[in-house]
């Protein structure tokens, strides 16, 4: 709007004699140029980066979901895994889960099971993850090492109970987890 007024203030002078066709040519090009970064700033804001491994689910659970979609921006040490992790994942009105296989179709089943993201609005804490640590933003997150070096951390956001289950250690499903609360 402001872009759209100046540049009528430009015409109005160029009419007037006192601003040049140069300068009208170069004023519209800058503003052009503002044009373009306030879109692309706006579609980026929108539609937050999330790591390459969650983008071809991304669409589908913005349309099937309406709490916010908490994804890591980056899952480095998944490249570093050397396999294959494939993706699944469903929304509902009150959340979503998305489930990580060494294959497809694993459904949690131990041999092929990586770890899962789930968001919960109402959810409730499991009793068992009671270790306190500090996420960004001030978040108190709980969680919990499990059987088969599998870890899990959990918090509310919004009213929405997040939780993240990975074949990782506690430092690194943190900063999972920490990832995922700074690209909301």
């Amino acid at each position: 709007m402001k872009c759209r007024s100046l540049l009528g203030m430009i015409m109005s002078l160029a009419i007037l004699g006192i601003a040049s066709a140069s300068v009208m040519a170069q004023s519209k090009q800058v503003i052009q140029s503002l044009s373009n970064q306030k879109q692309l700033y706006g579609q980026a804001r929108s539609s937050r980066q999330v790591a390459v491994l969650f983008r071809p689910l991304l669409p589908k659970l913005q349309r099937e979901t309406k709490v916010p979609i908490l994804l890591p921006s980056e899952l480095e040490f998944f490249s570093q895994l050397g396999q294959s992790i494939y993706v699944e994942g469903r929304g509902e009105t009150n959340g979503y889960k998305i489930q990580l296989g060494r294959v497809p179709n694993c459904q949690g089943v131990t041999a092929c099971f990586f770890g899962y993201f789930e968001a919960k609005r109402g959810g409730i804490r499991n009793p068992n993850a009671d270790k306190e640590v500090r996420l960004t933003k001030g978040i108190t997150g709980y969680f919990v090492e499990m059987p088969r070096r599998v870890s899990a951390i959990e918090w509310m956001y919004k009213g929405v109970l997040y939780t993240m289950q990975l074949k990782t250690d506690e430092s690194t499903i943190i900063q999972i987890a920490n990832s995922a609360i700074e690209a909301d």
